[in-house]
């Protein structure tokens, strides 16, 4: 059985001293014999050396917290796990028994470490204890053992936990009308707005309050007074000109405009913000009350936005056609149907022949009087080109740009020189972009011998007038020609086409201020040349035909001779010759004034694609 620690420890420095004692007269005795003194020194350090490490060893393999070792002042040193456990649940009671008492402002409560739960973190304070005795390495665990021998302590501050809810209901007991301050948010529903008023609230210190307690729940001799302070939260009025802004909405009609295009019309939002304070004045806390939404609905919403955006007629044009000529007639209503309804928005082009599409029978064209090879023929689509030019004229007169256009070879009648378009397709097209900042409409009716395009938009206050001003520079006349014509007889002239004079025009663009009426600018818009429509007359070639007498024969008697019928013959045409005059400036004496008989006014020039003029 070994010797109890602490005496052998003893012995052993007793020995060592009277050694010493020893050592140190031998060595004054003679020099020889220090060198053993140090050798035995030597010899009795590594003994108490190695009894100290012993020692350690013993303390660290065992199952024992090191003697010392503390958790909030219980010793639990020289124990093991279960029963250190065992010692801290027994001061985990006694913090169930520690009294508190909350003074708010001269008012009190008691309350005991059981009211709030008050417990020790027992299982992490063991671990940490065990693991302060058994763990790191040599000379860590070697210091740690040789101070708790010699008298070395460790304690360790272990976490004590509360129930903050139940210390919250503690604290709001004793603050008579405590709670939170309470501010409302405005809630819309529908046209309403529901708005009720707020309440001033008691704010404890709640967080000041557990801190206290859990600095004075160690101190188990003792009741402690726990001071309670709070703050008073005022609530905040509904800013009723916020939420005004808040749900306002200024009404607003549809509209148009080049860079967002087509806008929704919005319904307009407002209350009425005087009566809504005077009402919240009267209201207490926590009362509620209903604000009306007012909802304007707007007057021009996109169904009806056409009407606004087309309300005023910028311009209109007509000229006449003969209603009489009914494949003529019929061209000209498909053209005006073709353009009819036409919307335009800003910076958008027109194309007459995109908006007409082929001139064919299937798109329901007829044949009727064009000019081809400077006569007049039937060709498919003849006419259109009335409504190309009466479109024309309500452009210029709207002041919109006019991007492709090209005059008949031929003056066509129906509008002054100058101021006519020609279209053919595939060859020739009439062309213009809408320059305004809103879009435009086309309108165009055909009936009862008059073609009407109007343009329609909104107009500007500084909308210019527009006047077109039209002037005939020189005029040339036409010839006449006459055609054999073998269907007709000898001696016969009929004037197959009307003629018609020829001209060098000009047309000018004038703008006036709309509200001075001073002119602006005077721009020319074209110089054109029309060439003379020749006068056509046929002369009929055709021999009169005659009955050739046939000679006498004796009478034979009792003979019946049936009459013998002489053959027709056709007369062999002659070579046309055409009787030509010379174009001058001043009319033929024959034909001073050339009268327009015959086909009817209103030719177009070129339908065919393939003529070259």
């Amino acid at each position: 059985m070994l010797p109890n620690r602490h005496n052998y420890v003893t012995i052993t420095y007793e020995i060592f001293i009277e050694r010493g004692r020893n050592m140190s007269k031998v060595m004054r005795s003679n020099k020889a014999e220090k060198k053993l003194t140090f050798v035995v020194i030597l010899l009795i350090i590594l003994i108490i050396l190695g009894a100290l490490v012993g020692l350690a060893m013993a303390k660290t393999n065992n199952d024992k917290i090191l003697k010392g070792t503390s958790v909030n002042g219980i010793d639990i040193g020289d124990m093991n796990k279960e029963e250190a456990t065992k010692a801290l649940e027994d001061y985990s009671d006694t913090l169930s028994n520690k009294e508190f008492v909350l003074n708010y402002e001269g008012s009190k409560l008691a309350f005991t470490g059981k009211d709030i739960d008050a417990k020790v973190d027992i299982n992490s304070s063991v671990d940490q204890a065990y693991e302060y005795s058994k763990s790191g390495d040599f000379f860590t665990l070697f210091s740690r053992a040789i101070g708790s021998t010699f008298g070395g302590t460790n304690n360790i501050e272990a976490a004590i936990s509360l129930n903050g809810e139940s210390i919250n209901e503690l604290v709001n007991k004793i603050i008579a009308g405590s709670g939170d301050m309470a501010n409302y948010e405005p809630e819309i529903k529908d046209d309403t707005i529901i708005v009720t008023k707020g309440h001033d609230g008691i704010a404890p210190r709640y967080d000041e309050v557990k801190e206290q307690i859990r600095s004075d729940i160690t101190e188990l001799t003792s009741v402690s007074e726990i001071r309670v302070f709070a703050d008073i939260s005022k609530s905040v009025d509904v800013d009723l000109d916020a939420l005004y802004k808040k749900v306002y909405v200024e009404k607003k009609d549809a509209s148009y405009s080049k860079e967002a295009g087509y806008v929704d019309a919005v319904s307009g939002v407002s209350f009425d913000l005087k009566k809504a304070k005077e009402d919240y004045a009267k209201l207490k806390d926590d009362e509620s009350m209903t604000i009306k939404l007012k909802i304007e609905e707007p007057a021009v919403t996109l169904e009806n936005l056409e009407s606004v955006l087309f309300k005023d007629k910028l311009a209109t044009y007509s000229t006449q056609y003969n209603a009489a000529n009914l494949n003529r007639s019929n061209n000209l209503q498909l053209a005006g149907k073709s353009i009819n309804d036409y919307i335009l928005k800003p910076d958008e082009e027109f194309s007459y022949n995109d908006a007409l599409g082929e001139r064919t029978v299937k798109n329901g064209y007829k044949e009727a009087h064009v000019y081809s090879g400077g006569e007049v023929v039937d060709g498919l689509g003849g006419g259109i080109c009335q409504i190309s030019s009466t479109l024309y004229n309500a452009v210029l007169l709207s002041n919109l740009e006019v991007t492709d256009r090209t005059n008949h070879m031929f003056w066509p009648e129906y509008v002054k020189p100058s101021l006519d378009a020609t279209v053919a397709w595939g060859a020739i097209d009439f062309k213009f972009k809408n320059n305004r900042e809103t879009p435009i409409k086309i309108k165009a009716s055909v009936s009862g011998g008059t073609a009407t395009v109007s343009i329609y938009g909104l107009k500007q206050d500084d909308d210019p007038i527009v006047e077109i001003e039209q002037k005939t520079l020189t005029t040339s006349y036409p010839k006449t020609i006459e055609r054999p014509d073998n269907t007709m007889l000898e001696g016969t002239k009929v004037t197959s086409q009307t003629p018609v004079n020829g001209y060098t025009s000009e047309a000018y663009k004038i703008l006036k201020d709309p509200k001075t009426k001073e002119q602006i600018s005077r721009t020319l818009i074209s110089k054109d040349t029309y060439k003379p429509t020749d006068k056509i007359v046929k002369v009929g070639t055709k021999k009169v035909e005659t009955t050739p007498v046939e000679p006498e024969e004796p009478v034979v008697p009792e003979v019946t001779e049936t009459p013998v019928t002489p053959e027709e013959t056709t007369p062999t045409p002659t070579t046309p010759v055409e009787v030509e005059q010379p174009t001058t400036t001043t009319p033929p004496a024959e034909e001073k004034k050339p009268e327009n008989t015959g086909w009817p006014t209103g030719w177009d020039t070129p339908e065919n694609p393939d003529y070259k003029g």
